[in-house]
């Protein structure tokens, strides 16, 4: 009987490019072509030969066929079961995202209702020195005005 070749290759390529690799899978021989390295192919092998050995354990009395057929459907459970939890988990990041954005611009708003109190304190800063220097010139000539008054009440009286 021929030994049938899987071939998986999503990213195309040359057949020179892709590693061999020749694997028994519930007594039945298989040659894998793929461009992914014999370790990660090894992976997969394992990964379907544990799902068959499985499904086998748990159903005695169904034949090969129905026992591949049990393990294909448990993979594909598991596999939706990981799809549904990485969309959740997709958009729970989305959310966050949404909700970092939410915080950065309000940051922004606040750094610039920040910026324009400084400037309007600086202002006002700038206002009360030219107050303090006007009280103080006033101060001088009110003290200035009181001197000469006393030396004018010294002198006429």
């Amino acid at each position: 009987m021929p030994v049938p070749h899987c071939v998986h290759n999503k990213e195309g390529g040359d057949m020179a490019e892709r590693n061999r690799l020749e694997v028994k899978i519930f007594g039945n021989d298989y040659v894998l072509h793929s461009s992914r390295p014999d370790e990660e192919m090894r992976a997969v092998v394992d990964f379907v030969k544990k799902q068959i050995d499985d499904a086998a354990s748990t159903q005695t009395r169904y034949n090969k066929t129905m026992q591949v057929t049990l393990a294909c459907i448990n993979v594909a459970d598991a596999y939706f079961q990981e799809k549904t939890q990485s969309d959740e988990a997709k958009k729970q990041i989305s959310a966050r995202e949404s909700h970092e954005a939410e915080l950065k611009k309000e940051i922004r708003d606040l750094q610039q209702k920040l910026e324009q109190a400084q400037k309007e304190c600086r202002a006002q800063k700038g206002e009360a020195d030219a107050v303090r220097k006007n009280l103080e010139e006033s101060e001088n000539k009110r003290l200035e005005l009181a001197k000469q008054f006393q030396e004018f009440q010294r002198t006429h009286r």
